[in-house]
Formats: C-alpha cells, sequence, structure tokens
C-alpha cells in the first residue's frame, strides 16, 4: 500500500513514527497510549501479507484487526508505522542503525512535530536541511515531558449535555417533551441541572420542534437518522458535534438529580466508549443516564447498520460500569400509572 492510499477522516490527527524497526515503533505507540486518555488507532502493515498492496492491520483497544481497503476504523486520533505508511505528521526516533534507511524516507518528513533523542535533534536530521520548527526533542527516559506532549496533542473531548426530547412516548399518551416533573417541564429541570454544573445543554429534538427551543436562544440537535428511536438522536449528536463526548440524559427519568450527574460525571472513564449506570435489577447498563465518548461514533454508526437498541450496543461496547448508584436517579416513568405512582411517592 503506498502513502496515499490512507484516508484518515477529516479532522483527524495523525503521527507515523520513523527512524527505528518495527517492533520499537509498536513499543514507543504503547507508551504513548498508556499515557493518553483518550484511545487512538495503530496502523500498521500486515507482514505476513505484504504481497497485498492493500493488506493493512490495525489495533484498537488492544485487538489486532486486519483490513484489505484502504479503510480505516473511525477515530479521532491514528498512530502509524513510518516504515509502511505516512501520516500528516512525523515523529523521529533517534536509531543509529537506522539512520540510512531513514535518510531515503527524509522526502516524507514534512512536519515533524516531536524527536526522541538523548542530547538534543540529532546533528544528521539538521544536516538534511529537514525543517524542525515545529519540532520538540524529548530524552527518552523524560517521562515527564513525553506525558505533557501527549496531554498537549490528545485532549480530553469537551463534555456537553444532550437532553432528549424527541421521542412521541406512545404508552404516556403524549410526547415526552410535555412530560412535567418537580413544577415545571422535565426538560428545563434538567437544563437547571446542567447549567448548575456548568455544562452545555443541546435538545435532541425532531424538525417540527426546533423553533420552540431555537426561538428561546437553546442549543438543538435535529435528529438526521429518521424514526429509530434514542440511538439516532447520539448518532446524530455525534455526527453533528464530532470532536464532543456526550452526556446524553432522557426526560422519563424523573427521579435524576444534580447529585446522579455529578456522580456520573466524576467516574467518566474517557478511554472507555462509555459511561453509565448498571441497571441490577435487569442486568444491563442504563444508554440514556451515561455519557457516550466521541471515539465511540464508528461503533455507533456500525451499529445502526445491525440494530437500533442503544442497550445492546452499551452490552459490547468497551463501558466503564457505575454500581454504586441510586437506582432512582434512572428509573424509567413510561406509563401514566407509573408517573401517578412515582408523584405519590415522592410527595409532589
Amino acid at each position: 500500500m503506498t502513502a496515499d492510499q490512507l484516508v484518515f477522516p477529516k479532522k483527524a490527527k495523525s503521527w507515523a513514527l520513523f527512524g527505528t524497526t518495527c517492533e520499537e515503533v509498536k513499543r514507543w505507540v504503547d507508551t504513548f497510549q498508556s499515557m493518553s486518555l483518550v484511545p487512538a488507532v495503530y496502523v500498521d502493515a500486515a507482514h505476513q501479507e505484504m504481497t497485498s498492496a492493500y493488506s493493512i492491520t490495525f489495533s484498537v483497544g488492544g485487538s489486532s484487526l486486519h483490513s484489505h481497503t484502504h479503510r480505516l476504523p473511525f477515530s479521532d486520533y491514528y498512530w502509524v508505522n513510518g516504515n509502511h505508511f505516512s501520516a500528516s505528521q512525523q515523529i523521529i526516533i533517534d536509531d543509529a542503525s537506522k539512520y540510512p534507511s531513514l535518510e531515503k524516507r527524509k522526502g516524507q518528513l514534512t512536519n515533524i512535530t516531536l524527536v526522541i533523542a538523548k542530547n538534543g535533534f540529532p546533528n544528521h536530521l539538521l544536516d538534511w536541511g529537514l525543517d524542525l520548527s515545529h519540532a520538540v526533542c524529548i530524552d527518552p527516559n523524560d517521562k515527564e515531558s513525553l506525558n505533557a506532549w501527549i496531554a498537549a496533542q490528545i485532549k480530553l473531548p469537551e463534555l456537553q449535555a444532550l437532553i432528549l426530547v424527541g421521542g412521541k412516548s406512545e404508552r404516556m399518551g403524549f410526547p415526552k417533551m410535555e412530560l412535567s416533573y418537580h413544577g415545571m417541564p422535565q426538560w428545563e429541570y434538567l437544563e437547571k441541572i446542567c447549567h448548575s454544573l456548568k455544562i452545555t445543554v443541546h435538545f435532541s429534538c425532531r424538525e417540527e420542534q426546533k423553533d420552540f427551543f431555537i426561538s428561546s436562544g437553546r442549543e438543538v440537535v435535529l435528529d438526521q437518522f429518521g424514526n429509530i428511536g434514542p440511538l439516532g438522536a447520539v448518532a446524530s449528536a455525534m455526527s453533528q458535534h464530532p470532536t464532543t463526548s456526550w452526556l446524553v440524559i432522557a426526560c422519563d427519568m424523573p427521579g435524576m438529580k444534580a447529585e446522579g450527574l455529578q456522580h456520573l460525571i466524576s467516574h467518566r472513564h474517557a478511554p472507555s466508549m462509555a459511561t453509565a449506570f448498571w441497571n441490577e435489577e435487569k442486568q444491563w447498563h442504563e444508554p440514556l443516564a451515561a455519557i457516550w465518548e466521541s471515539h465511540a461514533k464508528g461503533e455507533v454508526f456500525s451499529w445502526l447498520a445491525q440494530s437500533q437498541c442503544p442497550r445492546k450496543l452499551l452490552g459490547v461496547l468497551k463501558t466503564k460500569s457505575i454500581r454504586d448508584a441510586d437506582a432512582m436517579w434512572y428509573k424509567n416513568i413510561n406509563t401514566p400509572e407509573e408517573k401517578a405512582h412515582w408523584l405519590r411517592h415522592q410527595g409532589e
């Protein structure tokens, strides 16, 4: 496969590691991954299949997968073995035994951002006339500086709230947008909680609902996947705001409190694809009282081709379970009878 056959998503960041053996490249990628709060995809060649021009291998969350096309798994960040492929940025690992092979590849070193070497920039890089004006040089044993570099390059996605108001709530008999608890519409109650936690709020709604929210200056996410339920709302938010992670909150959980959302946020595990309350009674993760990380969007889009169930998707995704939560925070109220019972017992 030639360098121009690797196609990265728009706005994704990619680094190709040059200057050392494939084994050392992989070791350095593992080091970078261990320092990062956000997982990246590692792209390498499938050495046993190099007769195929389209044979690559990539690692996601420690699992090795293979592809015979130029398409890569979706991610915001990619590490690439520069011995086989190029990327938009380059990292050079100083290895004297590989100077001749690195010199042959110097035409690919167009945007060097990091050099890992002892005693500063190696002279041969300067002698070759490479542009190092945007690069930093870090000693391979300086873990603190390497950690700082990774933190500057790979940032934890901003967390924003997605309040789901688009459901028609046929069992309740009226739209979820009209659900009212705590003396006000539930969406407004949740909005107040999110604002108290300094979280930006978006409302997931249908086309015919948008003017209501926009007219009052609120942010909306229009459901672009049609009438397929809440997973379509999550996918729409991920599509329209690809670098954002989402605190997804349903309007039919009136027991949700600021304490509950804060508990969820404080247990956020960004390397996982989601963080969710574990429903001990039903033995599943609650998908609509959960954090969906931005790097899960590829899995979400792929899942929509086979299922519309967010609960089942959390069952196969790498999901951080919160098992010490108050079950009332995520209790669903779906019928008028359940609502009346809840109101009686909550004293409203």
